[in-house]
């Protein structure tokens, strides 16, 4: 944990003086102050997560829609990709009033999880096996 640590601050500064010295940080060109900037980020969160599992070893149980959506990511991030095409393909989402952005962020977030939540209902060992007349061991 100790050289994770080390590591995260050296990609911290190498940020801050990229960022500094040489070209601001671009997300759209992804340049080295950018990519320095998302390691030290990500190795930071998971550090968090590390001292957390120390810290907390008796971790309590996950909630089902989280579980389910673990267990289904590739075809619930598909899903949520198309609809965020639908999305920004219906509206234009920049100029939206707040009341329609927040109607729009409610309905998309419910049918991702209610998608991820179905996914997993329909594609768990149990149902596949209800559906293929085998059964369990």
């Amino acid at each position: 944990m100790l050289s994770l640590a080390v590591a995260d601050a050296a990609f911290w500064a190498a940020a801050m003086t990229l960022h500094a010295r040489c070209q601001a940080v671009s997300r759209r060109t992804a340049n080295a102050a950018y990519c320095a900037w998302m390691l030290a980020f990500n190795l930071q969160v998971l550090l968090a997560f590390i001292a957390a599992g120390l810290l907390f070893p008796a971790t309590p149980p996950v909630p089902k829609l989280l579980a389910a959506v673990n267990r289904r990511l590739l075809p619930t991030f598909l899903v949520a990709n198309l609809l965020t095409g639908a999305v920004n393909g219906a509206m234009d989402t920049i100029h939206v009033g707040t009341l329609t952005a927040w109607a729009s962020m409610v309905g998309y977030l419910s049918v991702v999880c209610v998608v991820g939540l179905a996914l997993d209902t329909v594609l768990s060992p149990q149902s596949v096996r209800a559906h293929s007349g085998t059964k369990a061991d």
